[in-house]
């Protein structure tokens, strides 16, 4: 029989810490679930250890190391369950996660997509809510779990501004299927693609209440949000990639989704360009630069709707982030 979830598991060379997800996954209450474990390239050690589990509702998927987005691909079509979701192997599932999101399912009618609010570990173990826990906060005043139809478009403008992380969202196999959906490969700051691509495409959509990830913070690892390398400039490249495939879908026509889904890239291209190294500091600012000297008119048109000014003011980074644009913005575009 076909599992209820498939669970897509990326392991890279974590060492030790690649048995966080798997001890954590099967662990979980609900216990109709796959996952499959894409050895990308992992060394010796993490090849050991993942490979000393023994449990059938791991599948192991191996390949020579070609990056995390080729991982995610390379599993989704080995995927059996109805529903599919996503974990790197050192982060975590506390063990009420599937049984609280199939709840959130099978109450709401099977929806396309359910997003979930997480936890973040930073380096000195402090835990915090997730950096979109505000988003959920307001899903939660809304008194309600799951919309449909018109009701997505009318709350998509919060969707979009929910952090394009992997493991917050749970999609229906037949909406990946049927839209193709994968994540950009070669390319760091992959989730962001993806994430816009699941949203322009879903017709319906459920908010589970409980946490269902938490995201660590580590010293020692080479993790992307650690860095300060030219990977950074991965960001500028899968940002106007988003921009593009959010222009040829019929969700662009929602200038206040538009509009969040602008902000919200270009507060992840402002992170990257406080955390990007010095020596690496102009060039992150000239592709930037270069990027927005191309930059359509639709969205033009965008920046400077009424909707961008409304958004700018309900989120409390907003206005920072729109002087951020604006400093960039190369002079001569603006009409």
């Amino acid at each position: 029989m076909k599992p209820f979830f498939s669970c897509i598991v990326t392991a890279f060379n974590e060492g030790p810490t690649s048995v966080v997800a798997l001890d954590s996954l099967l662990a979980q209450t609900f216990t109709d679930f796959e996952v499959l474990v894409v050895h990308d390239g992992v060394d010796k050690i993490t090849e050991k250890i993942l490979l000393s589990y023994q449990d059938s509702r791991l599948v192991h998927i191996i390949q020579t190391n070609d990056g995390l987005s080729s991982a995610r691909n390379r599993a989704i079509p080995h995927c059996r369950g109805e529903y599919v979701c996503f974990l790197d192997a050192d982060d975590l599932r506390p063990n009420w996660a599937f049984d609280s999101i199939y709840a959130t399912i099978i109450s709401n009618n099977k929806p396309d997509c359910i997003f979930s609010p997480g936890l973040l570990v930073e380096v000195r173990n402090e835990v915090l809510p997730f950096y979109d826990q505000s988003v959920f906060n307001y899903f939660k005043t809304l008194d309600k779990a799951a919309f449909r139809g018109i009701e997505v478009d009318a709350h998509l403008a919060k969707v979009v501004l929910i952090e394009p992380q992997s493991a917050n969202k749970t999609i229906k196999k037949s909406l990946i299927d049927r839209y193709k959906l994968r994540y950009p490969t070669g390319q760091f700051y992959e989730d962001s693609l993806f994430h816009a691509g699941v949203i322009a495409c879903m017709e319906s959509f459920a908010v589970s209440a409980l946490p269902a990830f938490t995201y660590f913070r580590r010293y020692g690892r080479a993790q992307i949000t650690s860095g300060s390398g030219l990977n950074r400039l991965d960001a500028i490249s899968v940002a106007f990639m988003t921009l593009e495939y959010w222009q040829q879908s019929a969700r662009f026509s929602n200038k206040a989704a538009s509009a969040a889904l602008f902000l919200n890239l270009f507060k992840n291209l402002h992170w990257c360009q406080e955390s990007v190294a010095h020596m690496h500091r102009y060039n992150f600012e000239y592709v930037l630069r270069q990027n927005l000297s191309t930059l359509n008119n639709k969205w033009l048109n965008i920046i400077e709707s009424k909707e961008m000014i409304d958004t700018v003011e309900q989120v409390n980074w907003g206005s920072n982030i729109f002087s951020y644009f604006k400093n960039n913005m190369p002079k001569g575009i603006n009409r």
